[in-house]
């Protein structure tokens, strides 16, 4: 009983001290403007390279060397910090806070403010409008529906390779890809409508045909009739 006690306590020590360590992480993030764009992994857990994540998991539950480890990963961001931003960089972990987010945790700095960002823009975007970029990044975004932006694209979110990119060429990327597919929907509507009204010109030809050919048949069975007529005419006077 001793034991699992103390497991415990060393367990919900070492969890503390490693969330406090991962806040620590993400207010720095959000301080210079980022946040975690790849939430399948855990910011902490991608202090390390990804051949050591089953070591560090096995680190994580031995009692008293889950305390020594998170106490070792507090001192490792303080002395590595700046080395460990581009490390996360170049592995996709973080990429660049939107204009909103930004808006957002400027209102609050703190890290449990950090902490909320991605909660926060992921209730924004139910009510957004979405778009699909060439490169296959999805953003949500409106025009202008919050107080502090009316007159540009507010961006809530991205996800894929563009999300890397400034706020202003996310927004550039956005305005280029709409103006090209309402482009290109002026463009289909009006093949559309060409296509239509050939089809309207060939159905009227058509039907004019039909009934030249008709009106041909009607008088041509008018003239034979006519000829019988006069025939059976003729044949009676000849029997009289």
């Amino acid at each position: 009983m001793e034991i699992i006690s103390f497991w415990l306590f060393t367990q919900i020590l070492s969890e503390g001290l490693r969330f406090q360590t991962e806040l620590r992480i993400l207010k720095d993030l959000a301080d210079n403007g980022f946040k975690v764009t790849n939430t399948e992994n855990n910011i902490y857990f991608d202090m390390k390279p990804p051949e050591d994540k089953q070591y560090l998991f096995l680190r994580r539950f031995l009692p008293g060397i889950n305390i020594i480890d998170a106490m070792e990963k507090m001192v490792e961001y303080k002395n590595t910090r700046n080395v460990l931003v581009d490390s996360f960089l170049i592995r996709g972990s973080i990429g660049l806070m939107t204009d909103y987010e930004q808006k957002v945790y400027e209102e609050n700095p703190t890290a449990l403010n950090a902490f909320k960002i991605n909660f926060k823009s992921d209730m924004k975007i139910n009510n957004a409008k979405q778009v699909t970029l060439d490169d296959g990044t999805e953003v949500w975004f409106d025009f202008g529906r919050e107080k502090h932006n009316k007159d540009e694209i507010v961006i809530y979110k991205s996800i894929g390779p563009s999300s890397r990119e400034s706020i202003k060429t996310q927004k550039s990327l956005v305005l280029n890809t709409l103006q090209y597919r309402l482009k290109k929907d002026i463009e289909d509507s009006k093949q559309k409508e060409i296509s239509k009204q050939k089809e309207n010109n060939k159905e009227s030809e058509s039907n004019y045909r039909k009934n030249k050919i008709e009106a041909l048949e009607a008088i041509k069975k008018t003239l034979l009739d006519g000829n019988k007529k006069i025939a059976e005419r003729q044949k009676t006077k000849k029997l009289k």
